[in-house]
């Protein structure tokens, strides 16, 4: 592999140690071991863990802002379009179940990661709502409580997912069928027939 390739199969790699695999703890030996370089390679590229990490979490940041921000900025029908963010939300989560554990962490710890994040968009989906709610497509609350309802709605079951699987004496089959049903019990719960 050449330089950049190198650098981009580790950040792959190292992505998915820590984001769908949940190792949020995984050493440089681990992901050099996983990525399958010699950590003095691995140390070439990323000086640190933390610097690694930093570099997953703010690719990872960028590549999900930018497909959250296309669902909500694109033409579409209202329902047709909070249809796509359901769904761009369950695939990200679903790729990457781990990677909400580190979030909610990381912006308690370190509120600046916010700074960067691109608030116009939301902005603008929320007048939309707003606009929905008055013609009477939506049950009428604040915009707010409607988005936030749908983060919580479809990431608290993948953050729960270990109490949950014991508490409902579910396999790991039973709770992947209860996920794929999720977008039809967020959608019904915010546009009722």
């Amino acid at each position: 592999m050449r330089g950049t390739d190198t650098e981009l199969h580790i950040l792959q790699v190292a992505r998915k140690v820590f984001f769908t695999e949940g190792k949020i703890d995984a050493t440089m030996q681990e992901i050099a071991d996983a990525a399958q370089v010699t950590r003095t390679s691995l140390n070439y590229y990323f000086r640190s863990r933390d610097s690694l990490f930093k570099k997953i979490h703010e690719q990872s940041g960028l590549e999900f802002e930018a497909r959250l921000n296309d669902v909500m900025t694109r033409t579409l029908p209202f329902r047709e379009k909070v249809d796509n963010l359901v769904t761009v939300l369950l695939e990200q989560l679903q790729r990457y179940p781990y990677q909400e554990i580190f979030l909610i962490s990381d912006f308690h710890y370190n509120p600046d990661s916010m700074s960067k994040v691109n608030k116009h968009s939301m902005q603008l989906f929320l007048k939309e709502i707003a606009e929905h709610m008055e013609k009477g497509e939506v049950i009428k609350m604040n915009p707010v409580h409607f988005m936030v309802n749908i983060f919580s709605l479809i990431a608290y079951p993948f953050l729960m997912k270990p109490l949950y699987k014991v508490l409902f004496t579910m396999t790991e089959t039973d709770y992947a069928n209860l996920l794929k049903q999720r977008k039809d019990v967020v959608m019904k719960l915010h546009f009722p027939e």
